[in-house]
Order: structure tokens, then C-alpha cells, then sequence
């Protein structure tokens, strides 16, 4: 496969449409680019945008890319608030809507095809211990708490 540089501008539309429509607090794509390393492009809800390429990493404005259009989201939504204790790592979160939004992030990440990783983290009742999803083509989603990782249950 051979390398190719993507178009950032609907890329990062996407993913800042994303942190909107869920109200997540950060999202990171690795976008699969054949040969080459992986582009790596980091978004956080207040608007800070880095893109990697390589070891060459550049931040950008957060107005960079604002006219462009994203593409067509799945169907997301916003993860309601989840107790979590990561001592323990226990999530309580009303019946649902974990695997719900995981279904978002899992539909999300095949926006951007191939071996690309998008992963999204999510506001908890612990400041200091946001929720991770991760999601690739259709390996196990990931969901992380602290220093703990658990493949999702399908």
C-alpha cells in the first residue's frame, strides 16, 4: 500500500463534529496511511488541535479548518454522566448507554477506513479519570479507566 496524504480539512471537521455532538472531552484519530506511520490527529473540546506526523508534531489554530464540512457522522450521542472508581475499575453508567456510544465511536472510526484507531474520551464523576473508547475496523472495542483496560464485550 502506498503512502498518501489525506485531506486534514473534513478530517478534522469530523472530529470536532464529534466532541460537539457527544460533548466528549478530547478525541485522537491514528489515521492509517498504507506504508507510512500513522497520522496522528488530537482534538479537545476547548478548540486545541495537534496533528503528528511522524516525530514532526504541529498545533494549530483552533479556527484551522473551521469552513471545511465534516463528514457524514453515525448516528453518536452524548454519554451521560458515569460514576466510576478506578482504584477498583468500576463504571456504573445507566443500562446501555456504554455500549451505545461505543457503537458511535465504533461507527465513527470506520469513517476513516483501514487500520485507523479513533478514540474518544468522556467526562466521569472523577475529574482525574476520564472514560476512553477506542475503536479499530471491527477488533474489540477498548474502554479504559485510569491504568485498566478491558476489551468490550460484543
Amino acid at each position: 500500500m502506498e503512502h498518501r496524504d489525506p485531506d486534514l480539512g473534513p478530517i478534522v471537521a469530523t472530529l470536532r463534529a464529534f466532541l460537539v455532538q457527544t460533548e466528549a472531552l478530547r478525541v485522537v484519530l491514528l489515521l492509517d496511511r498504507g506504508d507510512a506511520e500513522p497520522l496522528v490527529v488530537d482534538c479537545d473540546a476547548a478548540g486545541a488541535l495537534e496533528i503528528a506526523d511522524g516525530e514532526v508534531i504541529r498545533s494549530l489554530e483552533p479556527g484551522a479548518f473551521a469552513a471545511d464540512a465534516p463528514l457524514p457522522l453515525p448516528d453518536v450521542h452524548r454519554l451521560p454522566p458515569v460514576e466510576v472508581d478506578p482504584d477498583v475499575g468500576q463504571i456504573t453508567a445507566p443500562l446501555g448507554t456504554l455500549e451505545r456510544t461505543a457503537t458511535g465511536v465504533r461507527a465513527t472510526a470506520h469513517l476513516f477506513g483501514g487500520r485507523s484507531v479513533f478514540t474518544a474520551a468522556f467526562q466521569t464523576n472523577d475529574p482525574d479519570a476520564p472514560l476512553f473508547i477506542a475503536a479499530r475496523g471491527e477488533e474489540p472495542l477498548v474502554i479504559s479507566l485510569g491504568a485498566r483496560e478491558w476489551e468490550l464485550p460484543e
